[in-house]
């Protein structure tokens, strides 16, 4: 067991160094969000002091639907880190998530490197954390224990299959998880998410787990840290290196899980900023999670900590303010338009309505491509690309656009298009994406 511990110490060092220390973001999935475009609101019906982003979640009242992802714990120094993310998240009125616990359920010695999360953040929303490949083999007084631990709200299951596959010591058997579930949620005590690590989550996988007693997602998508290129780091092969980019991409998994379920999802996997964690919460987020751009500033202080969480909650209250959203219930009926990968995986994965590419595409819904939301049935329609050099990037039911003009690259036709609504008044003007 001394050795088991060793290993498990070792690793968290090693997990942390080698985050703070180089790229582990590949670069595939990392701009994903800038192909998810809000449609913007010139002439808003909202003041900024009005802006409330406050939500409940899991029994507490949040200022903001942001949550710090879970980083470490479990090793001598980590305490540092998890001490400067509680004491912001409690003055800010946020929550926040811990490492794998395991570590400390194995040594208690360890234990006081989470412990100090709610000591130092009595009143926040924190989430527990225990691994899938070992938790269905845990007593439930050890399932209990992680959670009384940090006096959780929740606890927090994480699915790594891959990195337990490219870790050295990793262990990637979860035989028996799924069927253990429900038992797992009655032992707990409190609310189970299923918790990715950044190779998400599918509606494939959402769809056969709707049925049991878990509370909801942490969907962990690809395009953010990379575990797989952390335990590569690790190695001393390139085993780990087809596989640094696998995964959903975060924008596609919250479009998946969400097409297929009701339940509560936190968006997390490559969220850099304010904004893409407004975007996520248009896909269909209940809250949006963040961990890489705080690590660092978490090594230093809980002000700095602070300085990030509030320049992310300013900017959720700006992107709100330009779609014209007093508050998260109006946020969500804001449309968006998909482009280029993630527009295409949409529409390959079925979650789009797909218009046919020639002439009745275009009679019924306008020129262009993307895709662009459908409120009503939770899905994004895309719209067929009627012209090769050209997209308009936008689509609303019940609008027919103006005749075709003559040329298909002429200037007048991209820069003047004008579709009109019933009652005739202009609802947008195309533009040239590249």
């Amino acid at each position: 067991m001394g050795d088991l511990n060793s290993s498990v110490a070792g690793r968290k060092r090693d997990h942390i160094r080698i985050a703070l220390g180089g790229d582990v973001v590949p670069p595939r999935f990392r701009d994903q969000f800038d192909e998810v475009v809000l449609i913007h609101e010139a002439l808003p019906e909202v003041s900024f002091s009005d802006v409330d982003t406050s939500i409940d979640f899991l029994g507490k009242k949040l200022s903001a639907p942001l949550l710090v992802g879970a980083m470490t714990g479990g090793e001598a120094g980590t305490d540092i880190i998890n001490a400067n993310l509680a004491e912001a998240v409690e003055e800010l009125g946020l929550g926040m998530g811990v490492g794998s616990q395991r570590p400390a359920l194995m040594d208690p010695s360890v234990e006081y490197t989470f412990r100090i999360v709610r000591d130092r953040a009595p009143k926040a929303l924190l989430l527990a954390n225990l691994g899938g490949s070992n938790v269905f083999k845990m007593k439930p007084s050890e399932i209990r224990r992680a959670v009384e631990m940090i006096g959780a709200d929740a606890l927090e299951i994480h699915l790594n299959m891959l990195q337990e596959l490219v870790q050295p010591e990793g262990e990637p058997d979860f035989r028996g998880l799924e069927e253990s579930l429900d038992a797992i949620c009655d032992e707990a005590g409190v609310p189970v998410l299923l918790k990715e690590t950044g190779s998400g989550i599918s509606m494939e996988t959402a769809k056969r787990l709707e049925d049991k007693k878990v509370f909801g997602y942490d969907i962990g998508g690809a395009g953010g840290t990379s575990f797989a290129v952390i335990e590569g780091k690790r190695r001393d092969d390139d085993l780990a290196l087809p596989f640094f980019d696998w995964g959903i991409p975060t924008v596609a998994s919250l479009l998946e899980v969400r097409s297929v379920s009701d339940k509560p999802i936190i968006a997390s996997g490559g969220l850099r900023n304010g904004l893409d964690a407004v975007k996520s919460l248009v896909l269909g987020a209940t809250v949006a999670s963040m961990a890489r751009p705080l690590l660092r500033p978490a090594t230093r202080s809980s002000e700095d900590v602070k300085r990030v969480l509030i320049t992310v909650q300013k900017q959720m209250r700006m992107g709100m303010a330009l779609v014209n959203a007093r508050n998260v219930g109006e946020l969500r009926k804001t449309k968006y338009v998909l482009l280029g990968s993630m527009e295409s995986w949409a529409r390959q994965r079925g979650l789009v309505t797909s218009a046919p590419r020639r002439g009745l595409a275009r009679k019924k819904s306008g020129l262009g491509s993307g895709a662009l939301s459908d409120p009503g049935s939770g899905k994004c329609t895309t719209v067929a690309q009627s012209f090769p050099d050209f997209a308009l990037g936008y689509f609303a039911y019940g609008y027919r656009p103006p005749p075709r003009p003559e040329g298909r690259g002429s200037s007048s036709f991209r820069h003047a298009v004008t579709a009109s609504c019933a009652n005739g008044k202009p609802i947008n003007k195309s533009d040239k994406f590249k």
